[in-house]
């Protein structure tokens, strides 16, 4: 569970800001609308939780983290951010062309 946090405190505060004001956007156009109040409650809980946690996984895909192999040997990049290391070419490539 460790891997999905990120090590930037800024990047935690700014997830939860973002996931904390959809979340309350959903809440009150919930209540304009008339919903009934347990389906408001449920949606913005489970918004909430959906969105912190995918931000949280898109922010760590983009960290780099380290590993070491032995006391003697070099650090090997790993988890998910070798993901960006290995294919930033790619990546914003495919950003580019999604907001062309």
């Amino acid at each position: 569970m460790n891997s999905l946090v990120p090590k930037s405190p800024f990047l935690l505060w700014l997830n939860l800001t973002l996931a904390l004001i959809v979340a309350l956007a959903g809440f009150g156009l919930g209540f304009y609308q008339g919903l009934a109040a347990q389906v408001v409650i449920l949606a913005t809980i489970v918004s909430f939780a959906a969105l912190f946690w995918a931000l949280n996984y898109i922010a760590t895909s983009f960290e780099t983290r380290y590993r070491t192999v032995d006391a003697d040997g070099p650090a090997n990049h790993t988890g998910a951010g070798s993901v960006w290391l290995g294919h930033r070419a790619l990546i914003v490539s495919m950003a580019l062309l999604l907001i062309a």
